[in-house]
């Protein structure tokens, strides 16, 4: 997946047909993960020299504002901390009944200190596989480590667990050039600009 050097992709496409080229027609995708508040931009610009950009507002992104926070997972019936964190190539999270609520699949959980026992887990993060109503299931293996303990959360019913979010999102667009000119063996540029 490419990543923006300087703020910037440049894609140089050759027209390699045997014929000219009149009309592109370009899609692409940008998958964001909002995993802090504060916006990006997402510009697209196309060139036939690659010295004059023209913009393309139609396919502009502007990244959500705000990142779905944290969330502490404790057993609001009082009955004690999490039910457990049980080892494997995945990673299941067990809990009270709707505790994770705020999870959705494909979410990106990460772990913080709140861990006891199994310490290896703390700052990882992983996918979110699925989820019932009493177990979140994660993409973090853990065959080898220590076993859970408990959490050290705080109130009515700590120790609880407390996690980040992260949101992925996957951004379609698409858009059609005509009234172009790319001979045979001639060069035609796009850029994505993150400002």
């Amino acid at each position: 997946m490419p990543q923006f050097t300087n703020k910037a992709i440049t894609l140089r496409v050759q027209n390699n047909t045997g014929g000219t080229v009149n009309r592109l027609d370009i899609a692409f995708k940008i998958y964001e993960m909002n995993n802090f508040n504060g916006t990006n931009r997402i510009r697209f610009y196309t060139s036939a020299d690659n010295i004059t950009y023209t913009e393309q507002p139609s396919v502009q992104f502007i990244s959500n504002n705000n990142a779905p926070g944290t969330i502490t997972i404790q057993d609001p019936d009082g009955a004690g901390p999490l039910r457990g964190i049980e080892q494997g190539t995945t990673t299941t999270i067990r809990h009270a009944n709707n505790a994770n609520s705020a999870i959705n699949v494909g979410d990106i959980i990460t772990f913080d200190n709140t861990v006891a026992g199994m310490t290896q887990i703390r700052g990882l993060s992983g996918v979110v596989l699925s989820k019932t109503l009493n177990t979140t299931v994660v993409d973090i293996n853990s065959t080898g480590f220590t076993a859970y303990t408990n959490g050290t959360g705080s109130g009515p019913s700590s120790p609880g667990g407390v996690f980040s979010l992260a949101r992925w999102r996957t951004i379609n667009r698409a858009i059609s050039l005509a009234s172009l000119s790319i001979y045979n063996g001639g060069f035609f540029y796009l850029r994505w600009y993150l400002d």
